[in-house]
């Protein structure tokens, strides 16, 4: 189990959670994605679009080292559509629980709001995660990066109780 902090993203974190972005994909997606998918799936990012998300009708949290304060993972939902927008973990904190209680964390806040389903588009490498997390496979899917990139991915979703 994770012993970090779980906490509400804040626009000071934004430049963190970019840069925790960019090297996640980089390091835990190589194996299923090539570098021109990797490049575009992180290349156009700006903080700026963190921020905005923030003050969309995503809910983005943080997962925090308590001595150190360095931001180990991010995830975000958005309630009215009933999704999980991302769970990203820092690639030196793998293994360490962290998915799991961002997730979790999500999970919390959905059922707060009264959702009984949550769906999510999963990256290749982070299906397996997901399926132990309780999700199932509704479809083989691509997503759309830009127009001229698609992105291999799995429709998942999840009852919650």
């Amino acid at each position: 189990m994770y012993r970090g902090i779980i906490r509400e993203a804040q626009a000071k974190d934004a430049n963190e959670i970019l840069n925790l972005h960019r090297r996640s994909v980089h390091a835990l997606c190589c194996s299923h994605y090539t570098d021109s998918e990797i490049d575009a799936w992180t290349s156009g990012k700006r903080a700026d679009q963190y921020i905005a998300a923030m003050q969309s009708n995503e809910k983005m949290c943080v997962a925090e080292e308590r001595q150190t304060k360095r931001i180990t993972g991010f995830a975000a939902i958005e309630i009215s559509q009933e999704q999980i927008k991302a769970v990203y973990v820092d690639p030196d904190f793998v293994g360490r629980g962290i998915a799991r209680s961002l997730l979790t964390h999500l999970e919390d806040l959905a059922l707060a709001a009264g959702l009984t389903q949550l769906s999510l588009d999963s990256s290749l490498n982070a299906e397996s995660f997901y399926l132990k997390s309780g999700y199932s496979v509704i479809a083989r899917s691509k997503s759309v990066l830009r127009q001229e990139l698609l992105l291999k991915s799995v429709s998942m979703n999840k009852y919650l109780k």
